[in-house]
């Protein structure tokens, strides 16, 4: 968690925090704390370069960490508007460097990105990504 910033997360959070694992499945009902703990973890990342245990996956000066959904109209109004709300609330929105176009948040060297993944092409071929999270994945097919 950022130095400067300090917050209480849910059990999911702590969970993927401390996770060794490659890839982490979260699953729940509606308003289980899902999506805010995963925003939580990438809010951490992009102030600090950090999403767990910096002893299992060390520190990252620079990259990319993608939130995709199925569709990107729906994108707007669910995980993004979270996560603005979670940064305004913890007054951190002016911390970074928007691109509402773009859909991308930028502190430092490192970089969120918003994507909707309608078009394959969009995401198959692209720059490479440290993080990955993907917002109700059960959208998505294969």
């Amino acid at each position: 968690m950022s130095n400067d910033l300090l917050y209480n997360v849910n059990e999911i959070c702590e969970w993927n925090r401390k996770s060794s694992k490659k890839v982490c499945l979260n699953r729940g009902g509606s308003s289980s704390g899902k999506t805010y703990s995963l925003l939580h973890i990438a809010i951490d990342w992009l102030l600090t370069g950090q999403s767990g245990d910096p002893k299992v996956w060390g520190v990252d000066e620079s990259g990319v960490f993608t939130i995709a959904r199925k569709f990107g109209t729906s994108l707007r109004v669910s995980v993004m508007r979270d996560f603005e709300n979670i940064c305004l609330s913890y007054g951190i929105l002016h911390k970074f460097k928007r691109n509402k176009n773009e859909r991308t948040y930028i502190y430092g060297k490192r970089m969120i990105e918003f994507i909707g993944v309608d078009d394959v092409t969009k995401v198959a071929k692209g720059p490479r990504r440290t993080h990955l999270y993907m917002n109700e994945c059960d959208e998505f097919n294969l």
